[in-house]
């Protein structure tokens, strides 16, 4: 695997309530995971704790174990990201000023901005004279520079009009044809991650409550807040018109959690004990995970086959002979 998380959690400073609680997933090289979910959940948390940019003082426990040679991160504001009063080209050669001993950095920048489909007229440019789809390519130049084995974009195309978010999903799946970087690729639209992500995470209030791939999650959700989260999609320009719910509620506070799901208070599958038992990961199909108690106690398929080959094995030593 390229980048391995096992029960992440992270508390910010001055704030000793957790807002990522025992989050777990794997990268391998080449794959691209879909982070979903509503803003303030914690996705761009999880983009500043791999990338061990976490703000100093925060409380960190579990593990991070990243086997390549450098992360990038495409942020969701270019503007913000960039210098106002640097030139386009001079950012991304900074980069590799920093990073990498060559020594024309300006034809490396150049080859950069062609990756990322800017045109070598924008070189001399300042931000204020680019459109926001412009800055995004120089960030994603940026984040080429050194050749990562993992990029992480956070919501990187939130900012952007429909016609300049498909430009640049697009240079995206580009990327992840062209090269072999594992990416997490964060994102609150569904919609985006379909044709894009080989996996989805589907995260609520810190925790990751499914997971699975993304055709799979996307066309047959196991968690109710998966399912909730759909059918509040607006569909897609020239698709017939569907009825929007919206999702009961507010998102909770990560202050006054419940002890067992923190959607039960929004949930329409609630049951009782839901709000008050802690709850496990389950695998009720192969390769699924989900986090509800409505598949709590069916056997993970993945357990029970391991169970079946293994049973000639484990009978002897529960003091059973065969044909008993």
């Amino acid at each position: 695997m390229l980048l391995e998380v096992s029960d992440l959690r992270v508390s910010y400073p001055g704030r000793p309530v957790p807002v990522l609680r025992g989050v777990s997933f794997s990268i391998a090289p080449g794959e691209v995971v879909g982070l979903l979910g509503e803003s303030g959940c914690g996705k761009s948390t999880i983009a500043l704790a791999i990338l061990a940019a976490l703000p100093a003082g925060s409380a960190v426990s579990g593990s991070i174990r990243f086997h390549g040679r450098a992360r990038s991160i495409v942020f969701q504001e270019p503007r913000l990201a960039l210098h106002p009063t640097i030139r386009a080209g001079d950012q991304i050669a900074e980069v590799l000023r920093a990073h990498k001993n060559y020594r024309n950095r300006k034809s490396k920048t150049l080859e950069l901005m062609n990756r990322a489909g800017l045109d070598e007229s924008l070189y001399n440019s300042y931000p204020h004279q680019m459109s926001g789809g412009e800055l995004q390519r120089v960030c994603i130049a940026q984040a080429l520079a050194c050749e990562p084995s993992l990029i992480v974009a956070d919501e990187p195309t939130a900012s952007l009009d429909t016609i300049t978010q498909a430009e640049i999903l697009r240079l995206f799946a580009g990327l992840k044809t062209e090269s072999q970087a594992g990416m997490l690729f964060i994102s609150h639209h569904p919609a985006i991650l379909r044709g894009l992500a080989d996996r989805i995470l589907v995260m609520y209030a810190g925790e990751i409550v499914e997971e699975g791939g993304v055709e799979q999650v996307l066309s047959k959700p196991l968690h109710p807040y998966t399912e909730a989260l759909l059918k509040a999609v607006p569909p897609a320009p020239g698709a017939a018109t569907k009825r929007l719910s919206a999702i009961p509620g507010d998102p909770p506070r990560f202050a006054n959690l419940p002890a067992g799901c923190a959607f039960a208070p929004r949930c329409a599958s609630a049951r009782t004990g839901c709000r008050e038992n802690p709850l496990r990961d389950s695998m009720p199909f192969p390769s699924r995970r989900v986090k509800c108690v409505l598949y709590e106690h069916r056997a993970p398929v993945d357990v029970a086959h391991a169970l079946v080959r293994a049973a000639p094995a484990l009978l002897p030593t529960l003091g059973v002979r065969r044909g008993e």
